[in-house]
Order: C-alpha cells, then structure tokens, then sequence
C-alpha cells in the first residue's frame, strides 16, 4: 500500500466513523433510558411552545375557521412525539435499530406541518420558518439520532421544505430580501444542529466504547482473579485444597455448624512408610503415589466436604453435618479402600500395596477452640498410635477438644 493509499484509507476511516456510525443493539440497549428520556423531553418542550402558541399568537388569527386549523396542526405537534414515545417506551428494545426510522419519521412530519402553517397564517412566515429550524436544531441535539439520519433529514429540508416555504412566502407578496435573510438564519440554525450532533454522537460513540472496554477488563480480570484464587487455594500436585485454604475454612465450618446445632467431623490422614518409595524409586514415583491416594479420598467425600493436602504424605478432611457412627464408618472405609488399592509405581510396572494411619474426630462447635489445638491433639495421639502399629483408625474422645 502506497503513502498516498494509506492517507486516504486513514481519512476515509475518521470520515466514516465521524458520519456514518449507527447505533447497535448493544449501544441501544445500554443507552435505552436515555432514549426514551431525549423523547419525552421533546414531547414537553413541543407542548409546552404549541400551548403558548394557541394562547398568545394564534388567538390573534381574526378568521376562526383557519384559527381552528392553526390549533389543530398545533395539538399534532403534541399528539405525535406523544404517541411516539408511548409505542417507544416499551418496545424500543424490540424495535432495536428500527427506533431511528420514527423519529426520522416524527421529525420530518413535524418540519413539514410548518408548509399549511404559513399558507393558514402568511404573515407570521418569518416565525415559522425560524420556527421549524429550531425544532431541527433542538432534535439533533436532544434526540439519540445518528448524524447520517440528521443529515438526511436536514437535506430533505433545505432542499424540499426550505423552497416550499420560500415560494409560498412569494405569492403572499413578501419581500425576497426578507425571505432569504429568513432562510440563512434557518440554513445557519440547521448547519449549528448538524455539528452539534455530529459532536455529541461522537462522544456518545466514545464513551460506549469506553464502558465496553471496560467491562471486558473487568471481566478479564474477574478470571485472572479467580485463577489466581483457585491457585491459591489448591495444592499443586493433587485436586485438593491446600493448608491455606483448610485454616481459612475452618471457623467458616464452626459457625456454619453453632449456626444449624451440628456437629462435624475432622480427619488427619498419614500415609505409612511412603518415604520407602521415595529412597527406592524417587520422589516422583512417590508424587504418583500420593495423586493416585488423593483420588480414592475425593472419591469418599461430599460436596460439603473439604479434603487438603497439609503437607508431605498428610491429608485432612473436614466433614459436614456426621454422626460418631458414621464418622467411624467412613474413617474405616478409607482406610479399607487405601489398603486394598494397589498403587502404580515405576511407569505402572510394578505395584505396591500401601497402608494409612487415621486419626479422627467429632467436633463439638460449642466447645471447640482452634483448628491447631485440634490438629496437635489428633497428630499427637495418631504419632503415639503409629509407634505402637500402623494402618489404623484412631478415634479420638472429646477430652481432646
């Protein structure tokens, strides 16, 4: 591409994305308050200038029969951004894009009820003109149009409603110098609105923009967070929770239970002579070893469960809402299960039988103190138990707690 090819397809991007942005439905649907609202305060402004009108100026129209058709053409400027916004109130999401449509619509309709205006009342030609420029001025820059419908409708303006209104202006004998004079004030008021909204839909492109980048920031970094917490909270070898994550859920787990009047259980896990696996084979076969034990623990547990690694070969389990008896029972079957899995070690040629100490406990939420007091009391009566022999359940009494 060439420097003079670039230019152009850089100027053409701002050209375009200047004029001829449109509104999409995310942008509509995030800004559909604020349409609605840009409706309703024209609906008021174009009442409350169509009331003062019929009271103060077409009161003074000596003819009621045109008097009349004044007021009427007057009520329409209220009647129709009126119905407008009641049919856009609660179908605009419906509507979507096609909202531009009415108010180009409602716009153009409202412009051109200014022609049997001047033909009913010729000598308020001046007023009206000046009249119906203000209302394109005061619509690009308060209604949610995009600039390309603006434009649209500010050229079927100059170049439909503009000659119409001069030409009737000139058969009721009203001097050319006046009527141009009126009709580059209106042509200035319509180039004003046109920049205007040009500039404000710029900004509101810009700021939509903006938001959406920063809902996806947001959103990315809600992930990260949630990695980075997962990570936090997970030990690195196996799927279950780290120590970290057992002490902050502990007191989480006492309250939950003061809070419903359970009790819960907790079991210290050891696996016994895994350090001979790792003198023979490696510490890696012994990483396999301890994934492969983690399986058959998470197998045993509930979604109510927290199941850790606390470190080494020792795992924890806090239960939800158990029984002694049922504490006992899946105590055994743990250790039932470990004992008669035959672990793969050494890329899977060679099995071992391996065996766990257990030690458990039903906790009391009224009575217990801390997680390290329980910890130590379990860990200390499973180490004098381990001296004595191995690949046990060792239920501990509540003098412990």
């Amino acid at each position: 591409m060439s420097k003079n090819q670039y230019l152009i397809k850089r100027y053409w991007n701002r050209f375009r994305y200047l004029f001829f942005q449109y509104f999409r439905t995310g942008f509509i649907r995030s800004n559909s308050v604020d349409i609605r609202d840009s409706i309703l305060i024209v609906t008021s402004l174009l009442s409350i200038s169509s009331l003062v009108n019929i009271f103060l100026i077409d009161r003074h129209i000596l003819d009621d029969m045109i008097r009349h058709k004044v007021v009427a053409i007057r009520f329409c400027f209220i009647i129709l951004p009126l119905v407008t916004y009641l049919i856009l109130r609660k179908r605009l999401v419906i509507i979507n894009r096609n909202f531009g449509n009415y108010l180009s619509g409602l716009l153009l309709i409202l412009l051109f009820l200014h022609v049997p205006l001047i033909q009913f009342d010729p000598g308020n030609h001046f007023y009206y003109l000046i009249g119906s420029s203000v209302i394109l001025l005061a619509c690009s820059i308060i209604l949610w149009m995009e600039p390309m419908r603006i434009g649209l409708v500010s050229l079927a303006y100059i170049f439909i409603l503009i000659p119409l209104i001069t030409n009737i202006s000139t058969e009721f004998g009203i001097s050319s110098q006046v009527v141009n004079q009126n009709v580059l004030n209106s042509l200035f008021l319509t180039f004003i609105g046109f920049v205007a909204n040009t500039m404000i839909n710029y900004w509101r492109f810009e700021d939509f923009r903006s938001n959406e980048r920063l809902k996806r920031t947001l959103k990315n970094l809600k992930i990260t967070n949630d990695k980075i917490r997962i990570l936090s909270h997970q030990d690195s070898l196996t799927s279950l929770y780290n120590r970290r994550f057992l002490l902050e859920s502990f007191p989480i787990r006492v309250e939950e239970a003061k809070r419903d009047a359970y009790n819960f259980g907790l079991i210290i896990l050891d696996l016994d002579y895994l350090k001979k696996i790792n003198d023979k084979y490696g510490h890696i076969q012994g990483d396999r070893v301890i994934l492969q034990f983690s399986e058959i623990f998470l197998k045993n547990i509930n979604k109510t469960d927290i199941a850790a690694r606390i470190g080494g070969d020792e795992f924890c389990l806090i239960t939800g809402k158990i029984t002694r008896s049922e504490l006992a029972v899946l105590s055994e079957k743990i250790r039932t299960e470990i004992e008669n899995y035959p672990m793969k070690v050494y890329n899977n040629e060679s099995t071992h039988k391996f065996t766990a100490s257990i030690g458990a406990i039903l906790v009391d939420p009224n009575k217990v103190k801390n997680f390290d007091v329980l910890y130590h009391s379990i860990d200390e009566a499973l180490y004098k138990a381990k001296m004595e022999v191995r690949n046990k359940v060792v239920f501990l009494d509540k003098d412990f707690l």
